[in-house]
């Protein structure tokens, strides 16, 4: 695991933990795929921020691994540690605007990855003044601990030994007829069943006394001896399965469901290299919907146009004078559903998103779209004059910076763009469509309905200008002291600008002079060409290829 980055620090109300203070501490940034935005949610339900302006996590909003059991975050929703549990028992602070700011370095940061689930359970105390009346509130057992604990969604205050011995004398395990791997993940488990016993869907009606608490908690006992007594007895794989099964219908049947006519209310979460993740195709057999993979389709060499606008692709360009940051940030919404089918959803809005960052005492300054214009041109014309820089670099570098201009051109926003802002956007005012079946030999017209693999694709970009400090000579031609540097120098580290690519997939960054080359050998290496996909509005077939080196345009968008 990396240190943190500069300025990290742990945005739980009452804990003081930070980078500079806690070694050895890892801070985790808030769930931001996707899939992962239920696990978020979770999060900051748990967090239980007070703030009079509604708080959301922002870009540098970060937990400490001290929130959670065994000291680490887990992404498994079967895991204890899959949202934080440990907090202090301070009074909530006030969250100030920094909590939702983005320091330059992690401008371009992406997120933390997986952990293991932990094995230890650290204890804390617990919170006051939630408490049934009518059980023990004095010596309380572990067993009822951990229900009350669940009732009122709190931490849970109990220690390792603790669940291992509600585990021996109330559950009446043996520990030693256990599976070495079960015995293992005892803790991981026993939490894991808590957590989807089917009678927290009435924990309302409990709450508000329709029946006894005795009765309540005596069901809840009986579920864990049946669930533990059936993991025993059978084996450990095909008990971790039932338990994965029972997960889904629990979800389905307690958690209100705000579906899309157009999608399917379940979801399913598919772990796989990126080489897989455009040669997966689904289809239905009978009764079984089935997932297969094809071959895929080959790489073709990619223009730096086409590079820069290709799905999961990010470039950083900086030299003395301007640094920014422009992300591929193209959303992928996949689903199955009967074929044929098209979506028409559109939008009108073409900004999805802006955030400022934080300035560090800097002034937050706007450029109008002609002055970085007339200032690339002259940048452009110094680097032309040097025999420092190859025809190949030059392309580079004037195709980065067009597409920059670009970009600020695009959005227009008076015709500017402004230091320390994130603005997020779409290519296109109108997403893409992806459908994929497999083929049979005995298919006919007017058989059932077929399962098929359903792709929307929204092209968008996520670019920041971190700063832009050109100091203009005061001279009859346009010139800069920057560009003038350029033209007397020899020494290469001064003339040339550093450019990074990262693959925001895989979390990959390739920076050095040969970072472009590097760059399409991973995509070539890692990922899957991209096929085909419709457009939404006039139905025709496009080349992602075409797509990509016309910044995901056609007619019809015009």
């Amino acid at each position: 695991m990396p240190p943190p980055k500069s300025g990290s620090k742990c945005c739980v109300d009452g804990c003081r933990n930070s980078c500079y203070n806690s070694p050895g501490t890892q801070f985790y940034r808030f769930p931001k795929i996707a899939w992962k935005l239920e696990q978020k949610n979770k999060w900051i339900e748990a967090i239980k921020r007070v703030n009079k302006y509604g708080w959301e996590p922002g870009l540098s909003s970060r937990v400490c691994s001290r929130h959670f059991i065994g000291n680490q975050k887990s992404d498994h929703p079967l895991s204890p540690n899959f949202i934080p549990t440990i907090f202090p028992t301070d009074e909530p602070k006030q969250s100030t605007s920094a909590d939702c700011a983005v320091t330059q370095e992690e401008t371009a940061g992406e997120y933390t990855s997986d952990m293991d689930v932990g094995r230890l359970i650290e204890s804390t105390q617990m919170d006051q003044a939630k408490e049934l009346p009518g059980l023990p509130t004095e010596n309380p057992s572990v067993a009822w601990k951990l229900f009350n604990a669940f009732v009122f969604d709190d931490q849970i205050s109990v220690t390792e030994d603790e669940l291992v011995s509600y585990a021996t004398d109330d559950l009446k395990l043996n520990l030693n007829e256990l599976p070495g791997d079960m015995r293992d993940h005892l803790t991981v488990i026993l939490l894991a069943y808590m957590n989807v016993w089917p009678g927290w869907h009435y924990k309302d009606d409990f709450l508000a006394g329709k029946f006894k608490k005795e009765v309540y908690f005596e069901r809840f006992q009986k579920f864990m001896l049946y669930k533990m007594k059936s993991t025993v007895q059978g084996t450990y794989a095909s008990a971790m399965k039932g338990l994965e099964n029972q997960v889904v219908n629990s979800t389905k049947f307690n958690t209100p469901i705000k579906s899309d006519p157009e999608f399917s209310p379940y979801a399913i979460s598919i772990q796989c290299p990126p080489v897989m993740l455009n040669t997966i195709v689904f289809s239905n057999v009978g009764e079984d919907v089935i997932m297969k993979q094809h071959l895929g389709s080959e790489w073709e060499d990619l223009s730096t146009t086409q590079l820069l606008n290709w799905p999961h692709v990010e470039v950083t360009f900086r030299t003395q004078d301007i640094c920014f940051v422009r992300r591929q940030a193209t959303e992928f919404v996949r689903y199955l559903n009967f074929l044929p089918h098209e979506s028409n959803k559109t939008s009108q809005s073409i900004i999805e998103h802006v955030e400022t960052l934080r300035s560090y005492g800097r002034q937050k300054n706007c450029y109008s779209y002609n002055f970085l214009e007339e200032y690339m041109k002259v940048y452009m014309e110094a680097l032309k004059s040097t025999t420092r820089v190859g025809g190949q670099k030059l392309e580079e570098i004037q195709t980065i910076l067009s597409q920059f201009l670009e970009d600020v051109r695009y959005i227009d926003v008076n015709n500017s763009i402004a230091t320390n802002t994130v603005v997020l956007f779409r290519l296109s005012p109108l997403p893409f469509i992806r459908n994929k079946k497999l083929v049979r030999n005995n298919d006919r017209e007017g058989d059932e309905a077929r399962v098929g693999y359903c792709e929307i694709i929204t092209p968008k970009i996520e670019l920041v200008l971190l700063y832009f400090r050109a100091e203009q000579k005061d001279t009859p031609v346009l010139s800069f002291e920057y560009t003038d540097t350029i033209k007397a120098s020899q020494n290469a580290s001064t003339i040339l600008p550093h450019i990074s690519y990262k693959c925001t997939y895989c979390r990959q960054e390739y920076i050095g002079q040969n970072s472009k080359k590097t760059m399409f050998d991973h995509m070539k290496n890692e990922h899957k060409m991209e096929q085909h996909v419709r457009c939404t509005l006039c139905k025709k077939q496009f080349d992602v290829l075409n797509l990509a080196a016309c910044r995901w345009k056609h007619k019809c968008h015009q």
